[in-house]
């Protein structure tokens, strides 16, 4: 029994053993034979050619006529990008403008103060001199309650931080002069005169007070030659 299985199964298992030696494997071709077209290793520097299909289609579609709404679309988002552009331009225009101009201010008054002089209390009692201005006037005409506060207010400031305003009144007169000179020219025409009158007036002073000097000199000497009196001699008092 074991000599016939012994003689049947030997030749069985050499025929299965040949068979699977000789059988080739499978390396599954028809995969590797499709991903075998992008594997590619091109030399660095070199450009790589498109497939031209894919070629053919972009240049196909490119030379394509456009429809109307195609061309319609193109025309609206152009103009759209335009006018958004032109918003943007504008912004930062004004933008630059603002900033610089609020550069301008604040450098302007940063150097119209002096450091000498504090601004925490002088403030409050320009403010004051203002308020002061406004209590005056509360049952005055609307001229006076207009002009008198801001006087008031004026002359305190000039009264307690006088550097700064005077750094002030030649900011203004340079401002004057360089926006409107023929107001400018006026006013300054004006105070050359005004001073010239003052002059005058103190001049006129001076020689009415000499002019009534002599006169009195010579009333009293003309008194004296006709009275016989020496007006000259200080009056005493009566003797007892």
């Amino acid at each position: 029994m074991i000599l016939s299985i012994f003689k049947v199964g030997i030749p069985v298992a050499s025929s299965g053993v040949a068979y699977l030696y000789c059988q080739r494997p499978l390396l599954n071709d028809s995969k590797r034979n499709f991903y075998a077209n992008n594997v590619i290793n091109p030399a660095p520097g070199r450009p790589q050619e498109e497939d031209s299909q894919l070629a053919k289609l972009v240049e196909e579609r490119g030379n394509a006529p456009q429809s109307a709404l195609e061309r319609g679309l193109e025309q609206s988002r152009l103009k759209l990008d335009q006018f958004l552009d032109g918003i943007k331009q504008a912004y930062v225009r004004q933008s630059s403008a603002y900033f610089r101009k609020e550069r301008e201010v604040t450098d302007t008054i940063a150097s119209l103060h002096d450091r000498r002089e504090l601004l925490w209390p002088n403030s409050i009692y320009i403010l004051t001199g203002f308020m002061t201005g406004l209590v005056f006037t509360r049952k005055s005409n609307v001229l006076l309650r207009a002009t008198v506060p801001l006087a008031c207010g004026i002359a305190a400031f000039g009264f307690f931080m006088p550097s700064t305003f005077h750094r002030t009144t030649d900011w203004f007169s340079g401002l004057e002069k360089e926006k409107i000179p023929d107001a400018y020219n006026k006013q300054a025409e004006i105070i050359r005169k005004t001073g010239v009158l003052v002059q005058k007036s103190e001049s006129l002073k001076a020689e009415n007070e000499k002019l009534v000097s002599r006169l009195y000199a010579k009333t009293r000497k003309t008194i004296g030659e006709i009275t016989g009196l020496n007006v000259d001699n200080p009056v005493t008092g009566k003797k007892e």
